[in-house]
């Protein structure tokens, strides 16, 4: 197996599985050293990088007026910062950056999170949770999905002050997985064999020469499951609800809910649009309860009555 390959099967993902399974059939496709034409690559992409781009201005044209706007589009990853890239992507790192500057900036008063994103990678995605969080106890944090935040796009908009899903949108498939590929019965068809000389019991275990044994298995387990955990512990503490509500069926488990059932459960605080959002204007002075969901802050009032 190539060392990109390796890399993208041995990593946990926080992503939708489909757009998994489009960027394996991709690396797949390289790794098999299979190049695509110029023409192909062109149907096979078309306008996306364009039309990434054209949207991400839209998105900074659109702040002002004390809201600053920040695009979340495309696949999570910790550290991607290619502009030119087929499939659109946002960096956990320089999303992270962007957040803490706009809490600094005082002509700043609220941030607005324009969110369409399938997930991605598990690495930097908590880091950018605790960002959005951090900045939400000084300045309101308005995460707007339009129209998918699945997984690790969850993930981080849960983090908001408050979460408005468009209406034909969708939140949900909390959960972490990582993939392993046998190809051992390839091999043979080949006429090929692996030998791996190491040192380190387990420096080359989860390879592709076979299956999983019980040992690895329950290690690669331990690893999705310590991601899971920490998915649903942001997800709790910014939606204010407990673990298990989190990780319950009323959030999904794993699976993508709609508008209308997204609100009832909590998963997103009400149902509107990111020109909505932002006629709406930026808020004057906070109020006390800061750092509070909408739906936490209703509660707070509800209880002061």
């Amino acid at each position: 197996m190539s060392l990109l390959l390796a890399e993208f099967y041995n990593s946990p993902w926080v992503l939708e599985q489909t757009t998994h399974a489009k960027m394996a059939e991709v690396l797949e496709r390289w790794s098999m050293g299979v190049r695509l034409s110029p023409d192909q690559i062109q149907i096979a992409v078309g306008d996306a990088p364009q039309t990434a781009a054209q949207r991400q201005e839209r998105a900074s044209a659109a702040s002002g007026g004390g809201s600053m706007v920040l695009p979340v589009y495309g696949v999570l990853t910790n550290r991607a910062h290619a502009k030119a890239a087929s499939t659109v992507m946002t960096s956990a790192e320089e999303l992270s950056q962007q957040i803490r500057a706009s809490v600094r900036d005082p002509d700043v008063a609220r941030i607005v999170l324009d969110v369409d994103s399938p997930g991605g990678s598990a690495f930097g995605v908590q880091e950018v949770a605790d960002a959005i969080w951090e900045a939400r106890q000084s300045k309101p944090v308005i995460a707007v999905v339009n129209a998918t935040a699945a997984s690790g796009g969850y993930w981080i908009a849960s983090q908001a002050t408050e979460v408005v899903l468009t209406p034909s949108g969708m939140v949900g498939s909390i959960g972490a997985y990582m993939a392993h590929i046998d190809r051992s019965a390839k091999y043979e068809k080949d006429g090929e064999k692996v030998h791996y000389v190491y040192a380190g019991k387990y420096k080359v275990e989860g390879n592709d020469t076979g299956p999983m044994g019980e040992e690895t298995l329950a290690y690669v387990q331990s690893m999705a499951d310590e991601c899971y955990a920490s998915f649903v512990q942001t997800v709790a503490r910014g939606r204010g609800v407990s673990v298990s509500v989190a990780s319950g069926p009323s959030f999904g488990e794993g699976r993508m809910v709609m508008a209308q059932q997204a609100v009832k459960a909590g998963m997103v605080d009400r149902i509107g649009t990111l020109a909505q959002v932002l006629a709406e204007g930026s808020p004057g002075p906070r109020s006390p309860g800061r750092g509070l969901s909408t739906a936490q802050a209703r509660m707070r009032a509800l209880q002061l009555g």
